[in-house]
């Protein structure tokens, strides 16, 4: 082997920085035109992964996102989500909703001692990744969200498919993960300036609250994105081929077409569907058009502040109305329609 091969293999390596990559393949192509500014405008451009390496070291931080369990997929669930009104017994639903609590635990749990030994690399959101490509600067920019995680020894893995979470004695497993935050609990209680020295991630300032929860705001440099070789090869290829642009969803918009706003965790999501499914069905059956939208209002609020959705209500009543797919015409007009109508 010449001293050349040798260099050339001694720079390759499972995972780079983008300064790393660049380097390498400039090395390999006898290149100088290379550049991690460059080289992060073709990842956008071709949907490549990239990555951020997280430590934290508290357990008040906590993976806040779209974790797809068997639990989640189960009938009975999916039943109970698409048709929450037929379910008139509230200790039913509260048992569902208590078994996600749980599961949400357990897996944070797990993940845990992966976050506080650092041997996790979480995916950047594309929105993230868009902005530090768009602008000279490459410094603080906003770190939107996450979509998928991989462990050390992992690397080659399906950061959509996290099955290092799992346990063999489960009942329910992990799936897969979409998208997600990173969310301080018992936020009225913590010192933030202590938290900020918990975590690898920078943040100056919590944007958001939901419920107990609050979201920092993150922020990254170019200089700590991580790409994965076999994810670079890809992308070296395409490059090469001068390969068409990929066409893909935004990854901020979830399977109900709502916008992924920071801090919008998918059980608000999901609140929101029981909420809708709710007043929909009581319109549905409202034959004598009597029901008006400050009265639905109550109705759905009524039903919701049973139910572990409680603290995803908003402040007011009246905000609801963000959360209703439809509204009858009738529904808006002033007083109560004559029972002869």
């Amino acid at each position: 082997m010449s001293l050349s091969n040798f260099d050339l293999n001694f720079e390759q390596t499972q995972y780079y920085t983008l300064l790393e990559a660049s380097d390498y393949l400039n090395k390999k192509h006898d290149s100088n035109s290379v550049t991690p500014q460059k080289l992060i405008k073709h990842m956008v451009k071709y949907d490549t992964s990239a990555y951020v390496h997280v430590r934290f070291e508290n357990e008040l931080f906590r993976v806040d996102g779209d974790f797809k369990t068997t639990l989640s997929r189960s009938p009975e669930i999916l039943e109970f989500l698409k048709n929450p009104y037929k379910y008139s017994n509230k200790d039913e639903s509260e048992q569902w909703l208590s078994a996600f609590k749980e599961e949400d635990r357990k897996i944070n749990s797990r993940l845990y001692s992966y976050f506080y030994l650092g041997l996790i690399l979480l995916g950047i959101d594309s929105s993230s990744l868009f902005n530090l490509s768009i602008t000279s600067t490459q410094k603080n920019k906003p770190l939107l969200g996450f979509n998928g995680m991989l462990a050390c020894d992992t690397l080659d893995g399906n950061p959509a498919v996290p099955s290092f979470i799992n346990w063999d004695n489960d009942v329910n497993r992990v799936l897969g993960v979409g998208f997600f935050n990173i969310a301080i609990v018992n936020i009225d209680s913590v010192d933030i300036d202590d938290m900020k020295n918990n975590i690898s991630l920078r943040f100056e300032k919590i944007y958001n609250t939901e419920g107990d929860k609050g979201f920092p705001d993150f922020k990254i440099d170019l200089d700590e994105i991580i790409v994965i070789d076999k994810d670079l090869q890809e992308l070296e290829d395409k490059i090469i081929q001068n390969a068409p642009t990929v066409k893909r969803e935004h990854s901020a918009i979830d399977r109900y077409g709502l916008p992924r706003k920071k801090g919008v965790s998918p059980k608000l999501l999901q609140a929101r569907l029981v909420a809708d499914a709710h007043a929909q069905h009581l319109w549905s059956k409202d034959h004598d058009k009597q029901i008006r939208v400050g009265e639905m209002y109550e109705y759905v609020w009524s039903y919701l502040v049973d139910t572990d959705y409680r603290d995803m209500l908003p402040e007011n009543k009246e905000s609801l109305r963000k959360w209703l797919s439809y509204i009858p015409d009738y529904a808006s007009q002033p007083g109560k329609a004559p029972k002869n109508q």
